[in-house]
């Protein structure tokens, strides 16, 4: 990932806000980054935030509170044990899928 001055920047002013709080929202992260979204979900920001972790400027968790910066081994383990467990879920949901495709006869 190339790593730009604009990256560099939000990076600084996620820090920012993620040092003064225990969590942030993601609305108060896109307000940060200066972006106006609609959308419910605020893609714009979430990928600028993960292109911040992918860039290795800041290690950024999420959790049902909101982003946080990872600041211990321990936060980080846990945070990855998350996220494989919403991978294994994920995996299994797209196996029960195809078992019922094949069993409906959606799929031969």
């Amino acid at each position: 990932m190339k790593v730009t001055s604009l990256l560099v920047a939000d990076a600084k002013s996620i820090n920012e806000v993620l040092s003064r709080t225990e969590f942030a929202t993601i609305q108060r992260l896109s307000k940060v980054l200066g972006f106006s979204e609609t959308h419910a979900t605020y893609p714009t920001s979430r990928k600028r935030i993960k292109d911040i972790v992918r860039a290795g400027l800041l290690p950024i968790g999420s959790c049902s509170k909101g982003f946080y910066l990872i600041k211990t081994g321990h936060q980080m383990q846990t945070f990855l044990n998350s996220l494989s467990k919403r991978a294994n879920r994920i995996h299994r949901t797209i196996d029960d899928t195809y078992n019922a495709c094949i069993t409906t006869g959606v799929i031969s």
